[in-house]
């Protein structure tokens, strides 16, 4: 009998700390930004499916936020009552993706909200896990052994080359080629921070960019990879 009580006694307890936690899971949107509702009187917290959380920008008066860089993990306090005027909190995480959140406050219990990124289709970039024809492979490969290969020409690096990556990610322009369709620019990418992250082709793959090819999908501290930037060139 006493087996029983305490069996049904630990239900109840785990019943009711499952209610006093709301978790969302949601898919990061970086072109607009994701509503969520935090608590007014509880700590709210932030986390990154698959990844860290690096940084968080908002409004001074409006967050208390403290970033645990072990767990990588933020736990956020609302100042002020949020309910009838949102504000937004810009989230970076260490895979290099930048996702906004648009919070609002309710009086109810603690919010989790963790961020997942998309998964990825095979047709939106090039990497090493692809199955290149042979033309392909002997094209990449002519670059990664500082050739160049047939139909390019090496030019000048420009300023315009150069990329803007997010912390803790730093680049350097090894080489332009120019052919007739497009431009080829390797860079050498190296991990300043102190934890491994993951390597995304679609931080890389903006605006011009028809193509990219890493040579790594992780990397470790100070550990460097190299990649393959193709810029479209305009017809005309």
């Amino acid at each position: 009998m006493k087996i029983k009580i305490i069996l049904a006694l630990f239900c109840v307890v785990a019943f009711v700390e499952a209610q006093t936690k709301d978790f969302v899971a949601a898919e990061l949107k970086e072109e607009s930004a994701i509503a969520v509702v935090f608590s007014k009187n509880s700590h709210n917290r932030i986390s990154w499916k698959g990844g860290s959380i690096v940084s968080i920008t908002g409004d001074k008066q409006t967050f208390s936020v403290e970033i645990n860089q072990d767990i990588g993990q933020a736990f956020v306090h609302l100042l002020r009552d949020l309910e009838k005027a949102p504000s937004t909190l810009t989230v970076v995480s260490s895979t290099g993706f930048v996702q906004d959140l648009l919070v609002s406050s309710a009086d109810k219990p603690s919010t989790h909200i963790s961020i997942q990124e998309p998964k990825e289709e095979e047709e939106d970039f090039v990497t090493t896990y692809v199955d290149f024809h042979a033309q392909t492979i002997d094209f990449l490969n002519a670059i990664l052994d500082n050739k160049t290969p047939l139909g390019y020409g090496e030019r000048s690096i420009q300023d315009t080359d150069k990329l803007q990556l997010p912390q803790p990610l730093e680049s350097k322009v090894l080489k332009a080629l120019e052919g007739a369709f497009e431009t080829i620019i390797v860079y050498r990418l190296t991990n300043m921070g102190q934890k491994p992250i993951h390597l995304h082709p679609s931080i890389l793959k903006q605006g011009e960019v028809s193509w990219v090819f890493l040579h790594a999908r992780e990397l470790a501290h100070r550990e460097f990879a190299l990649c393959i930037l193709a810029k479209s060139k305009e017809e005309g």
